[in-house]
């Protein structure tokens, strides 16, 4: 797109307000300038739509206008049309300045096209169901009104457009308005080299991603034969945990500068401290956010592939950034607290200890993944009962020092993290356990892992704003 600015209604609105004031122009150029503005207008009108419905899927800047145009079939019938005669006007005369007055003859018919696509645009505008978050245009209706009655006063004078002179300011808007236009021109170059260099990078992004994916295949054969078995639970998670983190090393490796010095990153960071929140934003680690913003844009970016992609790095992505922030409380935390009050090891969590000559240690950091999260949130218990009630009472104890509030009953922080516990099970299972396969993710698979666990459920930011103790 080649906005100036992130809301392309107020950018519109800001280009009709010059196309109703470029009519005071007396100069030789100036139905030229008419011509030319209102056939942007009504180019960028187009692009407006097709952003709303997510149809611009490639770098429109390498195609045609009408071949962009035949892409968007919301724009058909009669509104197609009059889009077109409009470009046919810019298209057609570009000429040389010693026959702009020439226009003259041709000045009417242009604007009665261009009155009647306002028209158009305006009945299909209030007659779609979706809502612009950009909000509502302001000019459209005054712009209609406004060319009624240049259409009425150009037919009383035989088709002849008269400049009004009535007001002593006119030159000096003029002069405003037409510097303005200059102004916006150049921007719209500018913003247009932008969109040229990001397309340049989203591709490159592509093609890296094209080479993860055959990895991602040499890392799936190498474990297949090993999945099929079975597999004790401990050793199935220890497989996937180990390709997740190939995986992700891999996507860091190859792709993560790459998107985190793209145009889209800080865009990206904005949207996601909107989604879940500053407060959450804040708790999340360095290395997490770094992880979400990547896996957001590489959806993006494979969306514009559909389904020719694997989306597994996605969903590892996501998963692995939950994990982040999940061993952060629950794993180093939790030790810690252990640590700073001198805890015996025999009253810590069964699942953060181990036996070693007979001796309990502490479970080594790469042993704890996001499959040990539910049984350290005590969702899946131990088969003695009372040892699963002592991890429950020491993983309260530390909830209740660390994370949680003293308005928070112990019975209520039990339910919480159990009822984390199976969310971050069913989290594992739907998603970052699929990925492991020889079945490819698809688009819609990563769509709801994205939507589980920031953008619609929002797992991640309800766990985070929970913890109320480290705001």
């Amino acid at each position: 797109m080649v906005f100036r600015d992130d809301n392309p209604v107020r950018e519109i609105d800001t280009e009709l307000k010059i196309f109703r004031k470029l009519f005071k122009n007396t100069t030789e150029d100036r139905n030229y300038l008419i011509i030319s503005q209102a056939s942007m207008i009504s180019q960028h009108i187009v692009e407006y739509e097709a952003r709303l419905k997510e149809k611009i899927t490639h770098n429109i800047y390498n195609s045609s206008f009408e071949d962009f145009l035949d892409e968007c079939e919301f724009i058909k019938g009669p509104l197609r049309d009059y889009v077109l005669t409009l470009r046919d006007f810019r298209k057609y005369n570009v000429i040389p300045s010693e026959f702009w007055t020439e226009l003259d003859e041709q000045l009417l018919s242009f604007i009665d096209a261009f009155h009647i696509f306002l028209l158009l645009y305006r009945n299909y505008y209030h007659s779609r169901p979706e809502d612009s978050e950009y909000g509502k245009f302001r000019e459209l209706n005054l712009t209609v009104r406004f060319l009624e009655k240049v259409i009425e006063d150009m037919n009383k004078h035989g088709g002849e457009l008269v400049a009004n002179r009535s007001q002593k300011d006119d030159a000096a808007k003029l002069d405003e308005a037409i510097q303005l236009l200059k102004e916006m021109r150049s921007d719209q170059k500018e913003h247009m080299d932008i969109s040229r260099d990001t397309n340049r990078k989203v591709n490159q992004i592509l093609e890296e991603f094209r080479k993860i994916n055959e990895d991602f295949e040499d890392f799936r054969d190498l474990i297949e034969d090993s999945l099929k078995n079975e597999l004790p639970e401990e050793e199935y998670e220890k497989i996937i945990s180990k390709f997740s983190d190939k995986c992700v090393k891999k996507i860091r490796s190859s792709i993560e500068e790459d998107v985190l010095g793209s145009n889209d990153c800080e865009k990206m960071k904005e949207e996601l401290i909107g989604t879940l929140g500053k407060s959450a934003w804040k708790k999340l680690s360095r290395q997490s956010k770094r992880f979400l913003i990547t896996s957001k844009i590489t959806f993006n970016s494979l969306c514009k592939l559909e389904d020719d992609m694997d989306y597994s790095g996605v969903c590892l992505l996501v998963t692995k950034a939950l994990e982040v922030e999940l061993t952060k409380r629950f794993y180093k935390g939790f030790n810690k607290y252990i640590e700073d009050n001198n805890i015996p090891l025999e009253e810590h969590h069964t699942s953060l200890v181990e036996e070693d000559d007979e001796n309990l240690q502490i479970v080594p950091n790469y042993k704890i993944t996001l499959g040990s999260m539910p049984y350290i949130l005590c969702h899946k218990k131990h088969y003695d009962s009372e040892i699963h009630e002592k991890n429950v009472s020491i993983l309260i104890e530390y909830s209740k020092a660390k994370l949680f509030t003293d308005s928070h009953s112990d019975e209520e922080i039990k339910k919480t993290l159990k009822k984390y516990g199976k969310e971050i099970k069913n989290i594992t299972y739907s998603y970052r356990n699929p990925a492991a396969h020889t079945n490819e993710l698809q688009c819609r698979q990563a769509k709801k892992c994205l939507d589980y666990v920031i953008d619609v459920k929002h797992f991640l930011k309800t766990m985070l704003d929970s913890f109320d103790k480290e705001d």
